[in-house]
């Protein structure tokens, strides 16, 4: 996604431009998966401290790596999508993505997982 670095003649600072993507990007969740969220926690309350000892909690996120060469890159939010002060080409060259996979448990951290391709 590109976002809109410029206002007026001046920039945005950090913070600003922070706050103005975050505000452009849709809710990562919904309401339906927090209501199913908010669901499983009230079920799962009455666990003694031994049955979340036997938990493993993953997560696993991915990296796209983009090699750019002498491009510019202009960010620019859902709003400014068609301003033309907020367009212009930035080729990407080179890419490639990279997965990141780990795990906490109740006696640590477990296996840190890198993987370039994709996993199922």
């Amino acid at each position: 996604m590109l976002k809109c670095l410029m206002k007026n003649d001046g920039r945005y600072s950090s913070r600003e431009t922070t706050i103005k993507l975050n505000n452009s990007l849709k809710n990562s969740v919904c309401r339906r998966t927090k209501k199913e969220r908010l669901n499983w926690c009230l079920a799962h309350i009455n666990r003694i401290i031994n049955d979340w000892k036997r938990v493993i909690f993953s997560d696993e996120i991915t990296f796209y790596v983009i090699k750019r060469k002498n491009e510019v890159k202009i960010w620019r939010t859902k709003d400014e999508r068609w301003k033309e002060d907020c367009m212009e080409v930035a080729a990407v060259v080179v890419g490639g993505h990279v997965n990141f996979s780990g795990a906490i448990t109740s006696e640590g951290t477990g296996c840190f997982r890198i993987y370039s391709e994709n996993t199922n």
